[in-house]
Protein backbone atom coordinates (compact mmCIF):
# COMPACT_ATOMS: atom_id res chain seq x y z
CA UNK A 1 0.00 0.00 0.00
CA UNK A 2 1.58 3.30 -0.92
CA UNK A 3 1.24 6.70 0.78
CA UNK A 4 -0.75 8.04 -2.54
CA UNK A 5 -3.41 5.74 -1.14
CA UNK A 6 -3.40 6.91 1.87
CA UNK A 7 -3.68 10.53 1.08
CA UNK A 8 -6.10 9.95 -1.85
CA UNK A 9 -8.66 9.01 0.69
CA UNK A 10 -8.27 12.03 3.06
CA UNK A 11 -8.29 14.42 -0.49
CA UNK A 12 -11.84 15.50 0.30
CA UNK A 13 -11.53 15.07 4.53
CA UNK A 14 -8.27 17.51 4.24
CA UNK A 15 -9.79 19.69 2.02
CA UNK A 16 -12.94 20.12 3.75
CA UNK A 17 -12.46 23.30 5.95
CA UNK A 18 -9.47 24.39 4.73
CA UNK A 19 -7.84 26.68 6.79
CA UNK A 20 -8.94 25.93 9.62
CA UNK A 21 -6.01 24.73 12.07
CA UNK A 22 -5.96 21.33 13.67
CA UNK A 23 -7.09 20.59 17.29
CA UNK A 24 -5.82 18.09 19.60
CA UNK A 25 -7.37 15.07 19.67
CA UNK A 26 -7.42 12.11 21.98
CA UNK A 27 -4.23 9.75 21.97
CA UNK A 28 -5.98 6.93 20.92
CA UNK A 29 -4.69 4.63 18.02
CA UNK A 30 -7.87 5.63 15.76
CA UNK A 31 -7.26 9.66 16.39
CA UNK A 32 -3.50 9.09 16.00
CA UNK A 33 -3.10 11.99 13.55
CA UNK A 34 -3.06 15.23 14.91
CA UNK A 35 -2.65 16.74 11.65
CA UNK A 36 -6.14 16.30 10.27
CA UNK A 37 -8.54 18.74 11.66
CA UNK A 38 -11.89 18.09 13.38
CA UNK A 39 -15.14 18.77 11.81
CA UNK A 40 -14.56 17.12 8.04
CA UNK A 41 -16.73 14.55 6.92
CA UNK A 42 -17.05 11.67 9.59
CA UNK A 43 -16.54 8.64 7.64
CA UNK A 44 -13.74 9.46 5.02
CA UNK A 45 -11.85 11.07 7.97
CA UNK A 46 -11.98 8.36 10.53
CA UNK A 47 -11.09 5.60 7.49
CA UNK A 48 -8.08 7.86 6.63
CA UNK A 49 -6.72 7.92 10.37
CA UNK A 50 -7.29 4.18 11.05
CA UNK A 51 -5.42 3.87 7.69
CA UNK A 52 -2.74 6.16 9.35
CA UNK A 53 -2.76 4.46 12.73
CA UNK A 54 -2.84 0.79 11.00
CA UNK A 55 -1.15 0.99 7.69
CA UNK A 56 -1.75 -2.65 6.28
CA UNK A 57 1.79 -4.63 6.54
CA UNK A 58 1.02 -7.61 3.77
CA UNK A 59 -2.26 -8.86 1.97
CA UNK A 60 -2.25 -11.70 4.43
CA UNK A 61 -2.45 -9.08 7.43
CA UNK A 62 -4.53 -10.80 10.71
CA UNK A 63 -7.49 -8.88 11.71
CA UNK A 64 -7.09 -6.68 15.11
CA UNK A 65 -10.93 -6.80 16.07
CA UNK A 66 -12.77 -9.44 18.02
CA UNK A 67 -15.50 -10.10 15.29
CA UNK A 68 -17.66 -13.29 16.34
CA UNK A 69 -17.17 -15.12 13.24
CA UNK A 70 -19.90 -14.35 11.03
CA UNK A 71 -21.25 -15.96 7.35
CA UNK A 72 -19.27 -14.16 3.87
CA UNK A 73 -21.77 -14.27 0.93
CA UNK A 74 -19.95 -14.32 -2.73
CA UNK A 75 -18.93 -11.30 -3.71
CA UNK A 76 -21.93 -9.23 -6.18
CA UNK A 77 -21.02 -7.59 -8.91
CA UNK A 78 -22.34 -4.21 -9.39
CA UNK A 79 -22.93 -2.23 -12.11
CA UNK A 80 -21.49 1.16 -11.52
CA UNK A 81 -22.28 4.89 -12.80
CA UNK A 82 -20.51 7.75 -11.62
CA UNK A 83 -21.90 10.90 -10.43
CA UNK A 84 -18.87 13.49 -10.50
CA UNK A 85 -19.25 17.17 -10.72
CA UNK A 86 -17.48 18.29 -13.96
CA UNK A 87 -14.09 19.65 -13.83
CA UNK A 88 -13.91 18.83 -10.12
CA UNK A 89 -10.97 17.36 -8.77
CA UNK A 90 -12.74 14.88 -6.84
CA UNK A 91 -16.14 14.12 -6.56
CA UNK A 92 -18.06 11.84 -4.02
CA UNK A 93 -21.59 10.70 -3.97
CA UNK A 94 -23.22 10.26 -0.46
CA UNK A 95 -26.61 9.37 -0.90
CA UNK A 96 -28.96 8.71 -3.40
CA UNK A 97 -32.98 9.21 -3.64
CA UNK A 98 -35.70 10.03 -5.57
CA UNK A 99 -33.26 10.48 -8.56
CA UNK A 100 -31.52 12.96 -6.35
CA UNK A 101 -27.62 12.18 -5.89
CA UNK A 102 -26.14 14.33 -2.89
CA UNK A 103 -22.27 14.74 -2.19
CA UNK A 104 -19.33 17.16 -2.42
CA UNK A 105 -16.80 18.05 -5.05
CA UNK A 106 -13.37 19.84 -4.62
CA UNK A 107 -11.53 22.61 -6.27
CA UNK A 108 -8.13 22.77 -5.25
CA UNK A 109 -8.97 23.17 -1.47
CA UNK A 110 -12.25 24.73 -1.38
CA UNK A 111 -15.02 21.10 -0.88
CA UNK A 112 -18.53 22.25 -2.17
CA UNK A 113 -21.52 20.40 -1.47
CA UNK A 114 -23.96 19.25 -4.25
CA UNK A 115 -26.65 17.65 -5.95
CA UNK A 116 -27.37 15.95 -9.02
CA UNK A 117 -31.36 15.95 -10.05
CA UNK A 118 -32.52 14.87 -13.45
CA UNK A 119 -30.32 15.82 -15.66
CA UNK A 120 -28.89 19.04 -14.20
CA UNK A 121 -25.71 19.68 -10.94
CA UNK A 122 -26.38 22.13 -8.53
CA UNK A 123 -23.87 23.58 -5.68
CA UNK A 124 -25.81 24.26 -2.70
CA UNK A 125 -24.11 28.07 -1.52
CA UNK A 126 -24.76 28.36 2.48
CA UNK A 127 -24.57 31.96 3.48
CA UNK A 128 -21.45 32.50 5.39
CA UNK A 129 -20.38 28.84 4.88
CA UNK A 130 -16.55 28.54 3.57
CA UNK A 131 -16.71 24.80 2.47
CA UNK A 132 -20.09 22.51 2.84
CA UNK A 133 -21.35 18.06 2.29
CA UNK A 134 -24.62 17.15 1.67
CA UNK A 135 -24.26 13.57 3.04
CA UNK A 136 -28.10 12.35 2.91
CA UNK A 137 -31.13 12.78 1.56
CA UNK A 138 -34.80 10.96 2.30
CA UNK A 139 -37.54 10.62 -0.21
CA UNK A 140 -39.30 14.44 0.56
CA UNK A 141 -35.89 15.94 -1.00
CA UNK A 142 -34.62 17.07 2.84
CA UNK A 143 -30.92 17.05 2.88
CA UNK A 144 -28.99 16.96 5.81
CA UNK A 145 -24.98 17.77 5.98
CA UNK A 146 -22.25 20.09 7.69
CA UNK A 147 -21.16 23.75 6.51
CA UNK A 148 -17.91 25.27 7.91
CA UNK A 149 -18.19 29.44 8.79
CA UNK A 150 -16.23 30.19 12.57
CA UNK A 151 -17.09 26.13 12.95
CA UNK A 152 -18.99 23.60 11.92
CA UNK A 153 -22.48 23.05 11.86
CA UNK A 154 -24.82 20.22 10.66
CA UNK A 155 -27.58 21.84 8.41
CA UNK A 156 -31.09 20.74 7.27
CA UNK A 157 -32.54 21.76 3.33
CA UNK A 158 -35.76 21.05 2.74
CA UNK A 159 -35.42 22.32 -1.02
CA UNK A 160 -35.79 26.41 -0.27
CA UNK A 161 -34.62 27.11 3.78
CA UNK A 162 -31.24 25.96 5.46
CA UNK A 163 -31.13 25.26 8.97
CA UNK A 164 -28.38 25.43 10.97
CA UNK A 165 -28.41 22.60 13.65
CA UNK A 166 -26.03 22.70 16.69
CA UNK A 167 -25.68 20.06 19.30
CA UNK A 168 -26.21 21.71 22.31
CA UNK A 169 -22.80 22.42 24.03
CA UNK A 170 -20.90 21.31 20.83
CA UNK A 171 -17.75 22.31 19.78
CA UNK A 172 -18.79 21.39 16.12
CA UNK A 173 -21.48 19.17 14.77
CA UNK A 174 -22.29 17.03 12.18
CA UNK A 175 -25.62 15.84 9.89
CA UNK A 176 -25.15 12.05 8.05
CA UNK A 177 -28.29 10.61 7.68
CA UNK A 178 -32.30 11.30 7.16
CA UNK A 179 -35.23 9.17 7.50
CA UNK A 180 -37.96 9.34 5.63
CA UNK A 181 -39.82 11.00 8.95
CA UNK A 182 -37.35 13.55 8.83
CA UNK A 183 -35.14 12.20 11.49
CA UNK A 184 -31.22 12.93 11.60
CA UNK A 185 -28.57 11.26 13.04
CA UNK A 186 -24.86 12.53 13.40
CA UNK A 187 -22.02 13.06 15.40
CA UNK A 188 -20.50 16.04 17.60
CA UNK A 189 -18.03 16.82 19.87
CA UNK A 190 -18.89 18.01 23.31
CA UNK A 191 -16.61 20.70 25.66
CA UNK A 192 -14.44 17.78 26.86
CA UNK A 193 -13.18 16.74 23.15
CA UNK A 194 -15.15 13.58 23.69
CA UNK A 195 -16.76 12.69 20.47
CA UNK A 196 -20.63 11.41 20.61
CA UNK A 197 -23.62 10.34 18.21
CA UNK A 198 -26.73 12.04 18.23
CA UNK A 199 -30.66 11.54 16.98
CA UNK A 200 -32.19 14.85 16.13
CA UNK A 201 -36.10 14.62 15.91
CA UNK A 202 -39.03 16.79 17.26
CA UNK A 203 -36.69 19.15 17.78
CA UNK A 204 -34.51 17.22 20.44
CA UNK A 205 -31.52 16.12 20.41
CA UNK A 206 -30.39 12.59 21.85
CA UNK A 207 -27.27 11.17 22.17
CA UNK A 208 -26.25 7.70 20.98
CA UNK A 209 -23.25 6.25 22.79
CA UNK A 210 -21.84 2.82 21.48
CA UNK A 211 -22.09 1.45 25.73
CA UNK A 212 -18.62 0.44 27.53
CA UNK A 213 -16.80 2.22 24.90
CA UNK A 214 -15.82 5.75 26.56
CA UNK A 215 -17.25 7.82 23.90
CA UNK A 216 -16.16 8.58 20.44
CA UNK A 217 -19.30 6.91 18.52
CA UNK A 218 -20.56 7.96 14.83
CA UNK A 219 -24.23 7.56 14.19
CA UNK A 220 -24.14 7.96 10.24
CA UNK A 221 -27.45 5.60 9.01
CA UNK A 222 -31.20 5.59 10.04
CA UNK A 223 -34.19 3.96 8.38
CA UNK A 224 -37.68 4.07 8.30
CA UNK A 225 -38.11 2.16 11.33
CA UNK A 226 -35.79 4.16 13.27
CA UNK A 227 -32.69 1.85 13.43
CA UNK A 228 -29.65 3.39 13.35
CA UNK A 229 -25.97 2.40 12.22
CA UNK A 230 -22.78 3.55 12.84
CA UNK A 231 -19.58 2.78 14.38
CA UNK A 232 -17.21 2.94 17.63
CA UNK A 233 -13.57 2.79 19.07
CA UNK A 234 -12.82 0.35 21.53
CA UNK A 235 -9.17 -1.56 21.90
CA UNK A 236 -7.66 0.16 19.22
CA UNK A 237 -10.16 -0.79 16.54
CA UNK A 238 -13.28 0.70 14.84
CA UNK A 239 -16.29 -1.29 15.19
CA UNK A 240 -19.87 -1.07 13.56
CA UNK A 241 -22.96 -1.13 15.14
CA UNK A 242 -26.52 -1.28 14.98
CA UNK A 243 -28.72 0.11 17.16
CA UNK A 244 -32.57 -1.17 16.67
CA UNK A 245 -35.80 0.55 17.41
CA UNK A 246 -36.10 -0.63 20.88
CA UNK A 247 -32.72 0.49 21.99
CA UNK A 248 -30.61 -2.50 21.69
CA UNK A 249 -27.07 -2.15 20.67
CA UNK A 250 -25.49 -4.67 18.33
CA UNK A 251 -22.10 -5.02 17.24
CA UNK A 252 -20.99 -5.30 13.35
CA UNK A 253 -17.44 -6.38 12.63
CA UNK A 254 -16.57 -7.23 8.35
CA UNK A 255 -14.80 -10.80 9.28
CA UNK A 256 -11.39 -10.56 9.44
CA UNK A 257 -11.36 -6.91 8.93
CA UNK A 258 -9.56 -4.46 10.83
CA UNK A 259 -11.83 -1.60 11.06
CA UNK A 260 -15.28 -1.53 10.61
CA UNK A 261 -17.15 1.27 9.28
CA UNK A 262 -21.49 0.72 8.42
CA UNK A 263 -23.07 4.03 6.46
CA UNK A 264 -26.27 3.52 5.79
CA UNK A 265 -29.48 1.01 6.90
CA UNK A 266 -32.48 0.40 4.40
CA UNK A 267 -35.98 -0.44 5.20
CA UNK A 268 -35.69 -4.12 5.35
CA UNK A 269 -32.53 -4.24 7.68
CA UNK A 270 -29.68 -4.28 4.94
CA UNK A 271 -26.76 -2.40 5.59
CA UNK A 272 -24.13 -0.88 3.38
CA UNK A 273 -20.64 0.49 4.42
CA UNK A 274 -16.58 -0.09 4.44
CA UNK A 275 -13.70 -1.98 5.71
CA UNK A 276 -10.25 -1.63 5.88
CA UNK A 277 -8.36 -4.85 5.68
CA UNK A 278 -4.65 -6.28 4.77
CA UNK A 279 -4.83 -4.90 1.31
CA UNK A 280 -6.96 -1.81 1.68
CA UNK A 281 -10.40 -0.07 1.83
CA UNK A 282 -13.59 -2.04 0.77
CA UNK A 283 -17.76 -1.59 0.65
CA UNK A 284 -19.63 -4.20 1.97
CA UNK A 285 -23.24 -5.15 2.36
CA UNK A 286 -24.55 -7.17 5.19
CA UNK A 287 -28.04 -8.84 3.89
CA UNK A 288 -29.67 -11.31 5.62
CA UNK A 289 -26.50 -12.11 8.26
CA UNK A 290 -24.30 -12.25 5.44
CA UNK A 291 -21.07 -10.00 4.34
CA UNK A 292 -20.43 -8.95 0.54
CA UNK A 293 -17.20 -7.17 -0.06
CA UNK A 294 -17.53 -4.79 -2.84
CA UNK A 295 -14.95 -3.29 -5.01
CA UNK A 296 -15.63 -1.45 -8.24
CA UNK A 297 -12.41 -3.13 -9.73
CA UNK A 298 -11.22 -1.66 -13.05
CA UNK A 299 -8.01 -0.18 -11.19
CA UNK A 300 -9.98 1.21 -8.89
CA UNK A 301 -7.22 1.28 -5.59
CA UNK A 302 -10.31 1.81 -3.05
CA UNK A 303 -13.77 1.44 -2.79
CA UNK A 304 -16.40 2.96 0.10
CA UNK A 305 -19.88 2.33 0.46
CA UNK A 306 -22.25 5.31 2.07
CA UNK A 307 -25.73 3.93 1.85
CA UNK A 308 -28.02 1.22 1.11
CA UNK A 309 -31.13 2.20 -0.63
CA UNK A 310 -34.50 -0.04 -0.54
CA UNK A 311 -33.90 -1.42 -3.92
CA UNK A 312 -30.38 -2.81 -2.98
CA UNK A 313 -28.88 0.11 -4.66
CA UNK A 314 -25.56 0.98 -2.89
CA UNK A 315 -24.18 4.59 -3.08
CA UNK A 316 -20.40 6.07 -2.14
CA UNK A 317 -17.40 6.52 -3.83
CA UNK A 318 -14.10 5.10 -5.19
CA UNK A 319 -9.97 6.41 -5.66
CA UNK A 320 -8.58 5.49 -8.93
CA UNK A 321 -4.81 5.43 -9.51
CA UNK A 322 -4.04 8.64 -9.74
CA UNK A 323 -5.61 9.80 -6.98
CA UNK A 324 -9.07 11.13 -7.97
CA UNK A 325 -11.76 10.20 -6.10
CA UNK A 326 -15.28 9.71 -7.83
CA UNK A 327 -18.85 9.56 -6.52
CA UNK A 328 -20.90 5.90 -8.01
CA UNK A 329 -23.84 4.38 -7.89
CA UNK A 330 -24.32 0.94 -8.41
CA UNK A 331 -26.94 -1.20 -9.21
Amino acid sequence: MTNKLFHSLAILVLAFFAGQAPQAVAQSSRLASNELAKGVPAMRRDIDRAMRAHPPASPNAKSQSEAIPTGLAKQKIYKFRTVDYPAATSSSANDYDQATAVGNFDFGTIVSAFYFKGTTNHVLNIPGGSSSIINGINATGEMVGSYRDTKVHAFLYDGKTITTLDAPGATFTEANGISKSGAIVGDYYDSSDVQHGFLYQQGKFTNIDYPGNGGETVAYGINSTGEVVGYYFLNSAIHGFLLNASGVYSSIDFPSAEDTYPGGINDVGAIAGSFIDGIGVHGFTYIDGLFTPVDVGGGAVSTSLTRIKDNKNVVGAYVDSIGESHGIIGK
